[in-house]
């Protein structure tokens, strides 16, 4: 199980009040030029309970289940980059 100071280590952030609802946590992986959309590795509570996942500019979630921290990071070191369906 993955807790909350391993995802801070890891650079996750609390979120501020606006957000905090929907994404406790997260952390920026990329933020694009354009509309100033960012892709992120988030907690979440879309579905009433704290998972992780990857949150996509265009608004969609990629749902994660990492067992290790260590899971997490290769995940994270796997993406390379996102781009909009035109």
């Amino acid at each position: 199980m993955i807790t909350k100071k391993q995802l801070i280590e890891f650079g996750m952030r609390e979120t501020k009040d606006d957000e905090k609802l929907i994404h406790p946590m997260k952390k920026i992986i990329s933020v694009s030029n354009e509309e100033n959309q960012e892709l992120s590795i988030c907690v979440t509570t879309m579905r009433n309970i704290e998972e992780l996942c990857l949150s996509l500019p265009d608004g969609s979630t990629l749902y994660l289940v990492p067992k290790t921290i260590s899971e997490l990071k290769i995940f994270e070191k796997c993406i390379e980059s996102w781009e909009p369906n035109y």
